[in-house]
């Protein structure tokens, strides 16, 4: 069976490509605490979102916690969302990111700044961003590390990621341009000021002088 004209008339890109796939990193010192709650919440929402998005983590530390699995607590908090991190481990990251990755998300300035010394003339101030400037851009805000704190602490950075990535969801998410109009047929005037209100009476005088 054929498929109907408007679907044949579409463009490949209109039929199978829905919204742009992403690649986004979101760093924390250990890779323990913040990032692993930040990759989880971006990836459950693309994936919702129905987002062809790659969403992974990374710390800037020295190693020392590479390939250990998240905080208890952010496992915990994770869980009471509907969320399962255990399976997260971490690892350092590294200058290659920047060519891995399209954003790189930092959850507070020192770890941005850890960031650009890691990548150093790799660097690029495009693509890194401080997560909480989603919401509130150019106020540089920090997302307070949780570790050795209370599980209080551990629910309040989840609730500051939650809307970040909300906000990174609704910049993102765009969705294809509508196709393109048909070109209007030859002949065929496209201009409309003959059909002003001031011509009416003109045009109605014209057709009684022909009766």
């Amino acid at each position: 069976m054929n498929p109907p004209k408007s679907v044949g008339k579409m463009p490949m890109e209109d039929k199978f490509h829905t919204f742009a796939p992403m690649k986004i990193l979101m760093v924390c010192l250990g890779n323990i605490c913040r990032s692993p709650l930040a990759e989880g919440i971006l990836k459950r929402k693309a994936n919702n979102a129905g987002l062809m998005w790659t969403v992974e983590s990374a710390g800037t530390s020295s190693g020392s916690s590479a390939g250990a699995a998240p905080h208890p607590l952010s496992q915990k908090v994770a869980r009471l969302h509907g969320m399962d991190i255990s399976r997260q481990r971490a690892r350092p990251f590294t200058a290659s990111d920047f060519s891995r990755y399209d954003k790189v998300y930092a959850m507070a300035g020192d770890v941005l700044d850890e960031i650009k010394w890691i990548a150093k003339n790799k660097f690029d101030g495009r693509k890194a961003e401080l997560l909480m400037n989603e919401i509130y851009p150019g106020k540089n805000l920090d997302i307070p590390d949780p570790w050795s704190g209370a599980e209080a602490g551990y629910h309040l950075v989840f609730k500051m990621m939650e809307n970040a990535c909300d906000a990174i969801i609704a910049k993102y998410k765009t969705p294809p341009p509508p196709p393109h109009p048909a070109p209007p047929k030859e002949g065929i005037s496209e201009d409309f000021s003959q059909h002003e209100t001031g011509d009416l009476p003109t045009h109605k005088k014209n057709i009684y002088d022909l009766e």
